[in-house]
């Protein structure tokens, strides 16, 4: 037996666990995890995202069906005013009316628009000559400085070789110490003269190199007057659609419903629709109106009041005179006044446009 055990050889293996191994794997498992947290994560925040953009974009049909809802309601109620002949031509002025208070805001709004640049352009153009001029004026001051202290230095080196002459010849020998104190003299003043030659010509130079950064807002002033032609612009229009006060019944079409406007009966809204429209091509053939927009601008510029000088709309009451006419020597032609302020009023949306 012991024979038999002796001649089995012993075949048991231990397989050992590599401890680096089992570090391994137990890293590339929280890697996973931590990846597919982050990517749950994500997923949650981008679900979010697209459940808020579903969200806005129901509100947003949903508003727009309302709009669509009370454009229909309005046409269908336009389409039964439209279907009774008395009630047609009201609707007709009242939209033609409609109409000319757009014609005068686009008007107000375009002056506005066209005339800030040129403004600005102008402004920087006086700022730039301003400059300019202030600039070579104190160029030729520094210059005359330069020139005299050229003048003086000359005289101080012609000194300071007199003076070194005669502290080598036989008077230097004789007054040594007074020679020797008059030539550090000498040398003092051309050194003294040398650096403020320097110092005079560096400011100069640097005086020379300045440049003008422009401005790129109007100033209260360019604010002011680019106003006060806007409010011209709203004046001549008022008077332009005085008769029949058709300025006031565009202001009242403009701002109310339909319904809520009354122009008189069938008859008196033809006549007004035929004003309104004779009135408008007036206005579009005059070719005169732009000076006159432009004269009643600077009357105004005599009457604006302000509250600050910081501020560019003038005060209402100092700009509510609105004679109908003014003469070349910016004057009033006549004492007929309109009853519109128009700054008060806020014709043709004037405040919209106005620069603060």
């Amino acid at each position: 037996m012991q024979q038999a055990m002796a001649s089995t050889p012993s075949q048991v293996h231990i397989h050992s666990v590599d401890p680096a191994d089992g570090s391994k794997a137990e890293a590339q498992a929280d890697d996973a995890l931590l990846k597919l947290f982050w990517n749950r994560a994500e997923l949650k925040k981008e679900f979010a995202r697209l459940r808020n953009e579903r969200a806005t974009l129901q509100d947003r049909i949903r508003h727009q069906d309302g709009q669509l809802l009370r454009v229909q309601q309005r046409l269908e109620q336009l389409e039964g005013l439209l279907a009774d002949p008395a009630q047609a031509v009201q609707v007709a002025l009242y939209y033609q009316l409609r109409a000319l208070w757009s014609y005068g805001q686009r008007r107000v709004a375009r002056l506005v628009r066209e005339q800030t640049p040129r403004e600005l352009q102008h402004e920087k153009l006086e700022s730039q000559q301003s400059f300019q001029s202030r600039q070579q004026s104190d160029l030729a001051d520094m210059d005359a400085r330069l020139a005299t202290l050229r003048s003086r230095l000359d005289i101080a080196e012609h000194e300071l070789a007199m003076a070194r002459r005669r502290c080598h010849g036989f008077r230097g020998l004789l007054r040594r110490e007074q020679s020797r104190i008059e030539l550090a003299s000498c040398e003092q003043n051309v050194e003294t003269l040398t650096a403020q030659l320097h110092r005079q010509q560096t400011l100069r130079d640097l005086r020379a190199a300045e440049s003008l950064t422009p401005e790129s807002q109007l100033s209260v002033a360019g604010k002011r007057r680019v106003n006060l032609a806007a409010i011209a612009m709203a004046q001549e229009l008022a008077i332009q659609f005085s008769d029949g006060e058709l300025a006031i019944r565009a202001r009242d079409a403009a701002a109310r419903q339909f319904k809520d406007v009354n122009n008189g009966s069938s008859a008196d809204c033809r006549k007004l629709s035929r004003l309104a429209a004779k009135r408008l091509q007036e206005l579009e053939s005059k070719d005169a109106f732009p000076a006159m927009v432009e004269r009643r601008a600077h009357f105004l510029a005599r009457r604006a009041e302000y509250r600050s000088d910081g501020d560019a709309v003038p005060i209402t009451g100092s700009v509510a005179s609105m004679p109908r006419r003014i003469s070349a020597t910016l004057e009033p032609q006549t004492d007929d006044l309109t009853g519109v302020d128009v700054l008060t009023g806020d014709y043709w949306e004037l405040y919209s446009e106005l620069l603060s």
